[in-house]
């Protein structure tokens, strides 16, 4: 027994099974139009009821860089996606002044002997260091004076930076 469903247009007063020429099927009356259903035939004859759908996510890696941290975004066909397994920044690993790997200046390197921190090593560090010796008031990148590498910033540097400059064989600090 279907009972009376007020709102919806069913009643078991207008439905009935009929066994007709081979034929067995449930007929009823639906907001005054008649329906039947073969019940010899499967329901999927007459409604499609389709599966809930399974996300299955693909991976795409992005690296981490020297300042970015690395991760990987699935995503679903459908659509929806999700971000996971981050991988901290590698850092920048510099050598001479600069990123091997993404080639960002080194913030703390200085140029042996670039005593201006003009970006060359040429005879106005020279007088720069001579000036500084002497007391002036003078400005200087303080990483680049110990030229000779010794520990200490006296006229030992001034020498090795003048031999270096009259192009004798020597290394800057």
């Amino acid at each position: 027994n279907l009972g009376y469903f007020p709102d919806s247009g069913w009643s078991d007063k207008e439905t009935a099974v009929v066994e007709e020429d081979g034929w067995v099927g449930f007929v009823f009356k639906y907001r005054d139009e008649t329906q039947s259903f073969d019940l010899t035939k499967p329901l999927s004859d007459y409604i499609t009821i389709e599966a809930p759908h399974t996300h299955t996510y693909e991976a795409t890696v992005t690296a981490p860089t020297c300042t970015e941290q690395g991760y990987t975004t699935y995503t679903c066909e459908c659509g929806e996606s999700y971000v996971a397994d981050y991988v901290e920044a590698t850092g920048h690993t510099y050598e001479n002044g600069t990123c091997t790997l993404c080639g960002a200046a080194d913030p703390d390197y200085h140029l042996p002997g670039d005593i201006n921190g003009d970006g060359e090593v040429d005879n106005k560090d020279l007088t720069r260091l001579f000036r500084y010796l002497s007391d002036y008031d003078v400005e200087v990148v303080e990483a680049a004076l110990d030229i000779n590498g010794d520990g200490e910033v006296n006229n030992k540097d001034l020498t090795r930076l003048f031999r270096y400059l009259s192009h004798y064989d020597v290394e800057l600090h």
